[in-house]
């Protein structure tokens, strides 16, 4: 963080200029509640759904758990 601040600091005063990338990703199934809950924003979105009169457990319910595990390619277990 003291790297960055400092590089920002000195793009700042050069006035060179700067490019940001700004990437949001698609958080399927129960990767967006474990992600809301990692960062400590569970309270937050709860409040921001509530005045958008939107329900936070109805919102994580919508998208099933991709199920891709460790593997990364969706296999499943089958017992015979």
């Amino acid at each position: 963080m003291i790297n960055w601040m400092a590089t920002d600091h000195t793009l700042f005063q050069k006035r060179d200029p700067k490019i940001s990338y700004l990437s949001m990703e698609y958080m399927p199934g129960k990767m967006l509640g474990n992600t809301i809950a990692n960062i400590n924003g569970t309270d937050l979105v709860k409040r921001v759904l509530k005045i958008l009169k939107r329900e936070y457990q109805k919102i994580l319910s919508m998208e099933p758990d991709i199920g891709i595990g460790n593997g990364g390619l969706g296999r499943q277990l089958l017992v015979f």
